[in-house]
């Protein structure tokens, strides 16, 4: 029989051990599974550094076990789908924690399980992440780059499962200079999309920036949120007024430009910040400009798309081809966002919805900057909803519009194909309790909307080095690995304490 090792990382948490142990033991207890659990302990005054530890331990014991479950001690296993038998592929097990589940399928922290063989292959985790963060990260992108997983994305067995019910249309535009066929996301208040911030985005809105998107409001009674940002609610919106309006915080003032627009019409909005003054562009034209200039910090706060941040004021209707761009566009440009496709000016963008891919719960960004945003909607129990057509990744989607009057929009359905983009790792449906910190997952939420300064090189090496293959895996993890071992003994009669300086 295969034997596992259930490796856990350790620091000052004895509470959380005395539970976690006892509770796998009876877990596992007639699962015919031959396991033994080693506690590897991090004994210095350094920074946390999970990887570090998880290759350490590894380097000790690898010739005893055939493959390796690296297990946080506040995870307990409830139900019997969290399953630690031999898996030939990487495979993440903690799908759900407290009853809440991760959103994006890429997320491989927590519970984890790789044979010995593919551990090395990837030359197991990176040594440089200490404090919290971003080596599970690195541990895909090497399991990606060696091409020890081969699922792509989500498989269509699970899609019904995950709920991936995306309202996208075909828009075909008309003005007087160019027909223009785009794909746009439709809102209503049971659906926003969520964007975690990072490096590439994070200091947007304190330096130059321009918005540009297309939208077809419809009216309410209160204002809606087409983009914003706490903790001012930074961003675009549509009033009850019926007025597109643009607002930029300046200390505890709000600056404002908004303009008379009529509802379910389409409209080109272009929102520019120079350093010293906003500005406000719809169809092409300048509405206004104002002094400003920025005294705001939002940095770490994370990007809402159809609401605001505690979810309320949703917008009703539709948005098509949203960018970010790190500075302000001139007119010259501002013209050919609404003339012209203007392809190799939205190259340069920072971020790119054209709302024609996504998978699970993310709309992806057509850039290079990995802006995936999660999409989130509220099933009624009675509402119809589109299914997989068949086995080849085909969901059908959004609604057939009759054409205007005035000629000037027409939406059509359009299929929507998935799964066909990434590299993943298998998952399993288990479910775990959390220990010792009752708010696992808004804490994990919390966390990562504040950035902590001393961890912030975490996400420095991740996006600007690993995901950029400035760094060579190959030279960094089990390869430079230095440690230095302090105890090795039997803990708890059938398990095993390991401790290391490193």
């Amino acid at each position: 029989m295969k034997k596992l090792a259930i490796i856990v990382p350790y620091r000052d948490r004895q509470k959380e051990l005395d539970v976690f142990l006892p509770h796998i033991d009876s877990f596992l207890k007639d699962k015919n599974v031959n396991y033994q659990v080693i506690v590897i302990e991090q004994r210095d005054e350094r920074p946390f550094n999970r990887g570090k530890l998880f290759n350490a331990v590894f380097d000790l014991i690898k010739d005893e076990f055939d493959y390796f479950c690296f297990h946080d001690v506040n995870l307990l296993p409830m139900v019997d789908e969290c399953d630690y038998s031999y898996k030939e592929k990487p495979t993440h097990l903690a799908s759900v924690i407290d009853d809440s589940y991760y959103p994006y399928e890429e997320f491989i922290g927590g519970v984890f399980i790789m044979t010995k063989e593919d551990f090395q292959k990837v030359n197991g985790f990176s040594n440089e992440y200490w404090g919290w963060g971003y080596e599970d990260n690195d541990l895909l992108e090497r399991i990606k780059d060696k091409k020890v997983s081969t699922r792509k994305l989500i498989d269509m067995s699970s899609a019904s499962k995950s709920q991936i019910f995306y309202d996208f249309t075909q828009v075909y535009l008309y003005n007087d200079f160019i027909p223009k066929k785009l794909n746009a996301l439709s809102f209503t208040k049971n659906i926003h999309l969520e964007l975690p911030t990072n490096k590439n985005i994070d200091t947007f809105t304190s330096k130059p920036f321009t918005i540009s998107c297309w939208i077809k409001p419809q009216q309410t009674d209160y204002e809606q949120r087409i983009f914003c940002r706490p903790p001012k609610q930074f961003g675009i919106s549509y009033t009850p007024e019926n007025k597109i309006k643009v607002t930029f915080w300046q200390k505890e003032t709000a600056k404002v430009i908004e303009q008379y627009r009529e509802p379910n019409e389409w409209y080109n909005v272009v929102y520019t910040f120079d350093g010293t003054k906003i500005g406000l562009y719809i169809n092409g034209s300048e509405i206004d400009t104002k002094d400003c200039v920025s005294t705001n910090n939002f940095e770490g706060e994370w990007f809402y798309f159809g609401s605001n941040s505690v979810f309320e004021e949703n917008f009703i209707g539709q948005i098509a081809d949203f960018l970010i761009f790190d500075k302000s566009l001139d007119t010259t440009d501002i013209r050919k966002l609404y003339m012209t496709d203007a392809n190799d000016l939205k190259k340069q963008a920072k971020l790119y919805y054209d709302f024609a891919k996504g998978y699970s719960s993310f709309i992806l960004d057509s850039t290079d900057n990995d802006n995936k945003a999660c999409y989130k909607k509220k099933i009624n129990d009675n509402e119809n909803l589109p299914i997989a057509d068949g086995d080849d990744g085909i969901i059908k989607v959004g609604k057939k519009v009759k054409i205007k009057s005035l000629d000037f929009v027409k939406v059509e359905q359009q299929s929507f194909t998935i799964g066909t983009e990434i590299d993943i790792c298998d998952r399993v449906d288990g479910e775990y309790k959390s220990i010792g910190n009752q708010d696992y997952v808004e804490g994990i939420v919390t966390m990562l909307k504040s950035y902590d300064p001393d961890k912030l090189i975490n996400s420095d090496i991740f996006y600007d080095e690993v995901r950029t293959k400035l760094l060579d895996t190959n030279e960094i993890g089990l390869s430079n690995l230095e440690y230095k071992k302090t105890q090795d003994k039997i803990y708890k009669k059938n398990h095993r304490w390991i401790s290391v300086i490193i």
